[in-house]
Protein backbone atom coordinates (compact mmCIF):
# COMPACT_ATOMS: atom_id res chain seq x y z
CA UNK A 1 0.00 0.00 0.00
CA UNK A 2 1.14 3.48 -0.85
CA UNK A 3 1.93 6.18 2.40
CA UNK A 4 -1.67 7.49 2.79
CA UNK A 5 -5.35 5.79 1.24
CA UNK A 6 -7.40 8.33 0.61
CA UNK A 7 -11.58 7.93 0.22
CA UNK A 8 -12.93 11.05 -1.27
CA UNK A 9 -16.93 12.54 -1.56
CA UNK A 10 -17.82 14.59 -4.11
CA UNK A 11 -20.61 15.17 -6.37
CA UNK A 12 -19.87 13.83 -10.11
CA UNK A 13 -20.39 16.07 -13.02
CA UNK A 14 -23.71 14.72 -13.81
CA UNK A 15 -25.28 15.60 -10.06
CA UNK A 16 -23.33 18.61 -10.01
CA UNK A 17 -25.73 19.82 -13.06
CA UNK A 18 -29.08 18.56 -11.83
CA UNK A 19 -28.14 19.80 -8.16
CA UNK A 20 -27.76 23.72 -10.33
CA UNK A 21 -31.25 22.91 -11.88
CA UNK A 22 -32.85 22.60 -8.76
CA UNK A 23 -31.45 25.65 -7.27
CA UNK A 24 -31.77 27.92 -10.09
CA UNK A 25 -33.10 31.18 -8.68
CA UNK A 26 -31.67 30.45 -5.44
CA UNK A 27 -28.63 33.31 -4.72
CA UNK A 28 -25.24 31.07 -4.23
CA UNK A 29 -28.13 28.12 -4.15
CA UNK A 30 -24.64 25.52 -4.63
CA UNK A 31 -22.18 27.42 -2.56
CA UNK A 32 -25.00 26.72 0.81
CA UNK A 33 -26.13 23.16 -0.44
CA UNK A 34 -23.24 21.12 -1.63
CA UNK A 35 -20.26 21.96 0.69
CA UNK A 36 -22.07 21.56 3.93
CA UNK A 37 -23.81 18.13 2.29
CA UNK A 38 -20.22 16.58 1.79
CA UNK A 39 -19.39 17.69 5.28
CA UNK A 40 -22.14 16.42 6.91
CA UNK A 41 -21.67 12.96 4.57
CA UNK A 42 -17.83 12.87 5.94
CA UNK A 43 -18.62 12.99 8.96
CA UNK A 44 -20.73 9.88 9.22
CA UNK A 45 -18.53 8.01 6.57
CA UNK A 46 -15.71 8.03 8.68
CA UNK A 47 -17.85 6.73 11.59
CA UNK A 48 -19.26 3.52 9.06
CA UNK A 49 -15.19 3.17 7.58
CA UNK A 50 -14.19 2.84 11.20
CA UNK A 51 -16.71 0.17 12.33
CA UNK A 52 -15.38 -1.31 9.02
CA UNK A 53 -12.36 -1.48 9.70
CA UNK A 54 -12.33 -2.33 13.32
CA UNK A 55 -13.89 -6.18 12.12
CA UNK A 56 -9.98 -6.57 10.50
CA UNK A 57 -7.97 -4.08 12.01
CA UNK A 58 -8.77 -5.28 15.87
CA UNK A 59 -7.46 -1.52 17.27
CA UNK A 60 -9.74 0.69 19.52
CA UNK A 61 -11.30 3.59 17.95
CA UNK A 62 -9.46 6.32 18.99
CA UNK A 63 -6.57 4.70 17.18
CA UNK A 64 -7.95 4.13 13.90
CA UNK A 65 -9.27 8.26 14.64
CA UNK A 66 -5.43 9.31 15.25
CA UNK A 67 -4.48 7.69 11.95
CA UNK A 68 -7.33 9.60 9.95
CA UNK A 69 -7.08 13.19 8.50
CA UNK A 70 -10.00 14.87 7.54
CA UNK A 71 -10.01 17.45 4.83
CA UNK A 72 -13.33 19.34 4.65
CA UNK A 73 -15.04 20.71 1.58
CA UNK A 74 -15.50 24.52 1.39
CA UNK A 75 -18.07 27.21 -0.45
CA UNK A 76 -14.43 26.88 -3.30
CA UNK A 77 -13.85 23.37 -3.02
CA UNK A 78 -17.11 20.78 -3.59
CA UNK A 79 -14.88 17.95 -2.33
CA UNK A 80 -13.91 16.48 0.87
CA UNK A 81 -12.38 13.52 2.26
CA UNK A 82 -10.64 10.93 4.64
CA UNK A 83 -6.45 10.44 4.34
CA UNK A 84 -5.56 7.02 6.02
CA UNK A 85 -2.26 7.07 7.04
CA UNK A 86 0.09 3.92 6.76
CA UNK A 87 2.16 3.68 10.18
CA UNK A 88 1.39 0.59 12.04
CA UNK A 89 -0.13 0.79 15.23
CA UNK A 90 1.35 -0.01 18.56
CA UNK A 91 0.50 -3.00 20.48
CA UNK A 92 -1.14 -1.06 23.16
CA UNK A 93 -3.70 0.42 21.01
CA UNK A 94 -5.13 -3.26 20.13
CA UNK A 95 -7.92 -4.63 21.90
CA UNK A 96 -7.22 -7.28 24.61
CA UNK A 97 -3.86 -6.14 25.07
CA UNK A 98 -3.12 -8.68 28.44
CA UNK A 99 0.37 -9.37 30.19
CA UNK A 100 1.23 -12.94 31.04
CA UNK A 101 4.39 -15.08 32.42
CA UNK A 102 5.48 -15.47 28.89
CA UNK A 103 4.74 -12.01 27.71
CA UNK A 104 2.13 -9.90 26.61
CA UNK A 105 -0.82 -11.12 24.37
CA UNK A 106 -3.10 -9.41 22.12
CA UNK A 107 -5.96 -9.36 19.89
CA UNK A 108 -4.40 -9.64 16.43
CA UNK A 109 -5.99 -9.82 12.75
CA UNK A 110 -5.60 -13.56 12.71
CA UNK A 111 -6.52 -14.40 16.67
CA UNK A 112 -4.10 -13.39 19.82
CA UNK A 113 -0.84 -13.35 19.64
CA UNK A 114 1.98 -13.70 21.79
CA UNK A 115 5.24 -10.94 22.51
CA UNK A 116 7.69 -12.88 24.46
CA UNK A 117 9.54 -10.88 27.11
CA UNK A 118 7.21 -8.22 27.01
CA UNK A 119 5.38 -6.16 29.70
CA UNK A 120 3.01 -3.34 29.87
CA UNK A 121 3.84 0.47 31.87
CA UNK A 122 1.55 3.00 32.05
CA UNK A 123 2.38 6.48 33.48
CA UNK A 124 7.01 6.00 33.09
CA UNK A 125 10.11 7.37 32.53
CA UNK A 126 12.06 6.16 29.48
CA UNK A 127 15.35 4.71 30.37
CA UNK A 128 16.82 6.68 27.54
CA UNK A 129 15.34 9.50 27.05
CA UNK A 130 14.64 10.27 30.81
CA UNK A 131 11.08 11.78 29.25
CA UNK A 132 7.76 10.61 31.35
CA UNK A 133 5.05 9.30 29.05
CA UNK A 134 1.57 8.84 30.21
CA UNK A 135 -0.21 6.66 27.36
CA UNK A 136 -0.09 3.11 27.81
CA UNK A 137 2.87 1.13 25.97
CA UNK A 138 4.14 -2.10 25.45
CA UNK A 139 7.64 -2.82 25.51
CA UNK A 140 10.07 -5.93 24.90
CA UNK A 141 13.11 -7.46 26.22
CA UNK A 142 16.01 -8.03 24.52
CA UNK A 143 16.76 -11.60 22.90
CA UNK A 144 17.32 -13.92 26.41
CA UNK A 145 21.10 -14.64 26.58
CA UNK A 146 23.10 -17.14 28.84
CA UNK A 147 24.98 -17.17 31.94
CA UNK A 148 27.89 -19.18 32.98
CA UNK A 149 26.59 -22.74 33.81
CA UNK A 150 23.86 -22.10 30.91
CA UNK A 151 21.11 -19.93 33.35
CA UNK A 152 18.93 -17.80 31.03
CA UNK A 153 19.45 -14.72 31.33
CA UNK A 154 16.81 -12.00 29.96
CA UNK A 155 18.63 -8.04 29.58
CA UNK A 156 16.71 -5.19 31.25
CA UNK A 157 17.75 -3.51 28.49
CA UNK A 158 17.80 -2.40 25.51
CA UNK A 159 13.91 -2.27 25.05
CA UNK A 160 12.17 -1.83 22.25
CA UNK A 161 8.44 -0.97 21.34
CA UNK A 162 6.93 -3.54 18.85
CA UNK A 163 4.09 -2.41 16.60
CA UNK A 164 1.48 -4.63 14.76
CA UNK A 165 -0.43 -3.87 11.34
CA UNK A 166 -1.03 -0.89 10.02
CA UNK A 167 -5.02 -0.20 8.30
CA UNK A 168 -2.65 -0.81 5.25
CA UNK A 169 -3.18 -4.39 5.84
CA UNK A 170 -7.14 -3.85 6.03
CA UNK A 171 -6.95 -2.25 2.66
CA UNK A 172 -4.90 -4.64 0.87
CA UNK A 173 -6.34 -7.90 2.04
CA UNK A 174 -9.85 -6.94 1.55
CA UNK A 175 -10.16 -4.16 -1.49
CA UNK A 176 -13.53 -4.52 -1.04
CA UNK A 177 -13.79 -2.17 2.36
CA UNK A 178 -13.17 0.89 -0.24
CA UNK A 179 -15.51 0.11 -2.40
CA UNK A 180 -18.01 -0.46 0.33
CA UNK A 181 -16.73 2.68 2.09
CA UNK A 182 -17.03 5.00 -1.50
CA UNK A 183 -20.26 2.96 -1.94
CA UNK A 184 -22.18 4.59 1.14
CA UNK A 185 -20.71 7.49 0.95
CA UNK A 186 -21.67 8.32 -2.45
CA UNK A 187 -25.72 6.76 -1.40
CA UNK A 188 -25.88 9.38 1.57
CA UNK A 189 -24.24 12.50 -0.20
CA UNK A 190 -27.42 12.07 -2.43
CA UNK A 191 -29.71 11.71 0.25
CA UNK A 192 -27.59 14.92 1.84
CA UNK A 193 -28.13 16.83 -1.17
CA UNK A 194 -31.78 16.54 -1.68
CA UNK A 195 -32.41 17.06 1.83
CA UNK A 196 -30.55 20.60 1.93
CA UNK A 197 -32.25 21.37 -1.55
CA UNK A 198 -35.79 20.56 -0.15
CA UNK A 199 -35.27 22.75 2.82
CA UNK A 200 -33.62 25.68 1.36
CA UNK A 201 -36.37 25.69 -2.27
CA UNK A 202 -38.81 26.12 0.80
CA UNK A 203 -37.48 28.76 2.10
CA UNK A 204 -37.41 30.71 -0.98
CA UNK A 205 -40.68 29.16 -2.29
Amino acid sequence: MAAALEIKVRLDPRGLRAAERMLRGIPNGLRRVVPPAINRTLTRTRTFADGVLQKEVPVKKSAIRRHTTVFKASRYRFVGSLRYNDHRFAIASFKGVRPTKKGVTYAGPEGRKLIPRAFITKGFTHYKTQQYVENKMVWRRATAGRLPGGRDLVPRTPLTAPKGVSLGYAWTKHPEIRAAVERFGRRLLVREIHTKIYWIARKYA
